[in-house]
Order: structure tokens, then sequence, then C-alpha cells
């Protein structure tokens, strides 16, 4: 579904994605680790068509960078982040937040819906718990139950690869771990066929999470199946601090190692 072949991307004769190679796959998820400023969100933006490479070669949903539609490849891709949560209008009601989904518009009074328009969204914000939110004004809804609602507009699409940016950012311990259930259930249902989720912390990750990306400026550092990259040693080169690293069923955490 992705496939990143020596990608390189430079910004005013800087290298924000050295020579990346990447292949993801359909059933397969994966988390996007690194510091601030390793090209985490960049490299998010170049699968999202938003951003093109320098140098190498980029295939996103059978579409080749360079040769093929990418309009249209966009119209395939679900973006959850902060950005898009902010450019939705407050003044919708969630109900009409999600139909905006069904032609990718930003606000619901650039579309006709129909009725059946109308019973979709509501069935697809029950499927991430939060039909009981359709007809309450998108401004006031919470920070997490926002994020909900934006991968319900993204279940009307009917998209299969998502792409989490930091999703959890902000967000508090129940209203993460909502979040966090409702894109595992969304995995585990085949809803999301694919993934890629931005993450700060360990603590953030679903459990549905089957590989992991460690990027440092830049470069990718390690990269597979999820329990053989985030571990102690590789943790600790990506950050440059000894890092004790724990998983416990599908959830992990990290923490300073200490005398």
């Amino acid at each position: 579904m992705i496939t990143f072949e020596d990608v390189m991307l430079t910004r005013s004769g800087r290298v924000i994605l050295d020579l990346v190679t990447l292949k993801v796959n359909a059933n397969e998820h994966y988390a996007l680790l690194g510091p601030n400023g390793a090209g985490k969100s960049t490299l998010i933006s170049v699968i999202a068509g938003e951003f093109y490479p320098s140098t190498g070669r980029v295939n996103v949903l059978g579409t080749e960078f360079g040769a093929g539609n990418i309009k249209k490849m966009r119209e395939e891709i679900a973006t959850v982040s902060q950005r898009l949560l902010e450019s939705l209008p407050a003044t919708a009601t969630a109900a009409e937040v999600v139909l905006t989904g069904k032609h990718n518009v930003l606000a619901p009074w650039w579309d006709d819906f129909s009725n059946v328009d109308r019973e979709t969204a509501l069935e697809a914000l029950d499927r991430v718990g939060c039909k009981y939110l359709a007809d309450k004004l998108f401004g006031y809804c919470s920070q997490g139950e926002r994020q909900r609602i934006l991968i319900a507009r993204s279940i009307l699409m009917n998209h299969q690869l998502f792409l989490f940016d930091e999703p959890a950012v902000g967000l508090d311990f129940q209203a993460r771990e909502q979040l966090m259930s409702t894109i595992d259930r969304l995995i585990k249902t085949k809803s999301i066929l694919a993934s890629i989720y931005v993450a700060h912390y360990l603590e953030e990750l679903p459990t549905a999470i089957t590989h992991a990306v460690l990027l440092k400026n830049g470069k990718i550092e390690a990269n597979g199946p999820v329990r053989d990259v985030l571990t102690g040693e590789n943790l600790t080169n990506l950050y440059d601090m000894p890092i004790v690293v724990v998983e416990n069923n599908g959830r992990w955490s990290a923490h300073l190692e200490r005398d």
C-alpha cells in the first residue's frame, strides 16, 4: 500500500528525509516514533501527497508519484490530525462534520446530502461510540470526541489507509484510552486496512500496532515488527539517553533508566 525507495527530501539545502526506504502492506499498522524534528510529519505529508520527494521513488495505493493521479490518491487516504481538526467548522454539528467526508469537503454547506447520507453518518458515529454527539456543535465537543468524529468522517469515505498524526496530543487519560480503544476496534474489524500512527510516547500506541519505525535526523534508525523495534537498546540510541521499555499485553511504556 505504501512503498518508499531511497527517498530524499530537501528544503533550502536542508535534508529532511534522508534515503528513506519503507514498505507498508495491507493489514500492517505502523507506529512512527522519533525526537522533535526527526521528520515524522514530513514523512506523513509525503505519504498524503502533500509533499513530493526530491529524489527516490514513492508509490501509495498503487499511485506512482510523478506518473499517477495524486489528486485521486489523496481522496483515498484518511488523515486524522490537529490541522484537519482546526480546519473544520466549529458551528457544524458532529453529524454534519461526518457528512463532509462524503466528498472530502471542509464544510457541510459546500455539498448536498440525502436522508440516506445522514443515516450513514449516524452509523459512522455509532461505530466510534459518538452517536450521542450527532446534534452537538463540533466546537463544543471535547478534544477526544472531535478526534473520534474525524475517524467517523473517514469511515464514511470508506478509506482503508489511515494516517494518524499525533492524535492523542492534548488528551486526558480517559479520552486517550477511548481513542485507542476505538482505533483498535476498527483495525480488528478491518475498517482500517493499514495505518501509520505518529506518537511521542509509547503509552499512546494502540494494541493493534504490528510494526514500528524509528526516525532520527531524517533517517530510519530501526524498522520492523513492533516487538523487534521497540526495545530499550533501540530507544536508547534514538533519544541518546538510557531508556527502559516495558510491554504488557500489547500496551507499551518507557522510562529513563535510573541507578
